[in-house]
């Protein structure tokens, strides 16, 4: 989105995490539906997701661009690393 769209790195993960709102909720009906989710884990993550969500954005709009485009792609470097190990 930064490349494509010309925004700035903020503006990009912003609009990221807003459009996948919409599909995590479906897959979380989807799966609750299954009996799939652990509630007594899941609930507590997500109040303090939601709680964190305004010191978060305070935070990323202090950082400079270049070192929030670096930690974001740190982050996704080591997910990717993690999921490698695992599979």
């Amino acid at each position: 989105m930064t490349t494509f769209f010309g925004l700035r790195q903020l503006e990009a993960q912003g609009l990221a995490l807003a459009l996948v709102s919409p599909s995590a909720l479906i897959a979380l009906l989807a799966y609750a539906e299954a009996g799939r989710v652990d509630w007594l884990v899941g609930l507590p993550l997500a109040i303090g997701g939601i709680a964190a969500i305004s010191a978060g954005v305070k935070f990323a709009s202090r950082l400079p661009e270049r070192r929030m485009r670096l930690a974001f792609c740190g982050l996704l470097l080591l997910t990717a690393v993690l999921l490698g190990l695992r599979g």
